[in-house]
């Protein structure tokens, strides 16, 4: 009987047991739930302070999605992108460096390393490779002279292109978030400015005979380096080329090393793409141009087309123009790159017509889409919007790239833009810079701000009076002047 009793009261003992683990179980999970719910919320909560530009609002959410859960990657990258938006780089390092403790697994962790790799190599830089370019709270951009232009260029100006630069020293300048302003570096060039682990590289005007030169980011420690080109900032590195009989392309690499991908011995290399993870770019050939790409890692370097005068036109194979046969425009989609080829003729290289064709990244699959004639406006630029399984070509400007349109209502240029799902968005008029210019020119867009340079030209387009270097704040519509030049 005593047995029967103790048997009875282990059986009752372990069900209390079996009974108060489940309570701690649910606990435990309505915890996680609730925990997971609360920090969710917190993110969408900064999310909306960031879409407002209340950046001071999201920080503290952030703060708190952090303090909820500090093991989650997601609100450490985040606050990180706002403090980079702010001009706040430090910060940014710092609560990226405390993530990195703080998360567990090797995907969280993963996740915080790209976002400290992105910062350091200048992925974050504001309008980076553009004129005016701002990175850690400070801005750079080339200060000219009325003698840095060719103002008088009657030939350019008719053919619509008023800003040419002579081959001259400019003067690079860094103004810091309180407007203090500072010449870090003279020299003959001009245009893009580019940041790549923590160094400035700027591109000679004479790419030709004169290499890139980068510098610490007070202008120290210049260096000439072993190329001549930029095209863009990725992940694996800054990439690069050089011209003439030996093109190449590159990757310079954080350890400074610099890895070739393409070679196109006694020949020339033409980059017209650099897209996640390839380079999309031409080679002369004896009957035209090849048409290739190859991987960033310098791998699957893949012959796309042969293309050649007669590709796009039915002209006699008697005439000679001056550039037979151009790609100048390309855009990815998934497995398949599409692209514009085309000639150039006549007194101003004017554009004569061409195709647009599309072709898998194997190589596989050329079919032309359509035809294009050179007198049509931004012919050699256009967009392939995807709309489910259709791929719908709208001609004018390269996706997410402002592109500059003539408005005939106003009779005059306005800067607009193809996005995502193929509709177009004006970022600025003619009236809104008609205080500036005439004209306009080096466009540039980063979402938030508009960068251009308004041209002011006399009435018959045979001399430039003044130009105008702006940018516009695309949230309050707000048109800065950072430099004007008279001539």
């Amino acid at each position: 009987m005593k047995t029967k009793n103790n048997k009875m009261i282990a059986t009752a003992i372990a069900i209390i047991f079996l009974i108060i683990a489940i309570i701690i179980s649910l606990v435990f999970v309505f915890n996680n739930r609730h925990s997971a719910k609360t920090y969710n919320n917190k993110l969408e909560e900064a999310q909306k302070y960031v879409s407002k530009l209340d950046y001071k609002k999201a920080e503290a959410a952030y703060i708190k999605a952090i303090d909820i859960d500090p093991k989650q990657p997601i609100a450490y990258v985040e606050l990180a992108d706002v403090y980079v938006t702010i001009n706040e780089q430090d910060k940014a390092e710092d609560i990226l460096e405390k993530g990195y403790k703080n998360v567990e697994g090797k995907e969280n962790k993963k996740i915080i390393k790209d976002k400290q790799e992105e910062i350091k190599d200048g992925m974050s830089a504001v309008n980076n490779g553009g004129d005016y370019v701002t990175y850690r709270g400070k801005s750079y951009y080339w200060e000219y002279k009325s003698t840095s232009f060719n103002a008088s260029n009657q030939r350019a100006i008719t053919y619509g292109h008023p800003l040419q630069y002579e081959d001259t020293s400019n003067d690079l300048v860094c103004v810091d978030d309180k407007g203090n302003k500072k010449t870090i570096y003279s020299g003959k060039n001009n245009g893009n400015i580019w940041v790549f682990n923590n160094r400035i590289y700027v591109i000679p005007s004479n790419t030709y005979s004169d290499n890139c030169t980068s510098m610490d980011l007070d202008g120290s420690n210049t260096k000439e380096e072993y190329f001549n080109s930029i095209y863009g900032v990725r992940q694996e590195g800054l990439v690069v080329g050089a011209a003439g009989d030996d093109g190449s392309l590159s990757i310079l690499k954080n350890n400074d090393k610099l890895e070739r991908i393409a070679y196109a011995h006694f020949n020339s290399i033409k980059v017209v793409l650099v897209s996640d993870t390839r380079v999309y770019y031409t080679t002369n050939a004896d009957s035209g141009i090849n048409f290739e790409c190859v991987d960033l890692d310098g791998k699957n370097n893949v012959h796309l087309a042969t293309l050649t005068q007669s590709s796009w036109c039915d002209w006699s194979d008697d005439y000679e123009m001056k550039i037979p046969v151009s790609v100048d425009c390309a855009q990815e989609i998934g497995d398949e790159v599409y692209f514009q080829f085309g000639g150039y003729d006549g007194s101003g290289n004017s554009y004569q017509g061409g195709k647009i064709a599309k072709v898998k990244t194997d190589g596989t699959g050329f079919t032309e889409i359509k035809s294009i004639d050179g007198e049509d406006e931004g012919c050699t630029a256009f967009t392939a919007c995807k709309s489910g399984d259709k791929v719908e070509i709208k001609q004018g400007g390269t996706l997410n790239k402002p592109f500059i349109s003539y408005d005939a209502g106003s009779e005059s240029y306005k800067a607009v833009v193809y996005t995502e799902d193929g509709s177009k968005k004006e970022l600025l008029s003619g009236k809104e810079y008609a205080s500036y210019g005439n004209d306009l020119e080096s466009l540039s867009y980063t979402g938030d701000e508009l960068f251009f340079v308004a041209v002011k030209v006399n009435d018959n387009y045979t001399q430039c009076l003044s130009y105008a270097y702006c940018k516009k704040d695309l949230k309050t519509n707000k048109i800065t002047v950072y430099q004007q030049v008279n001539i």
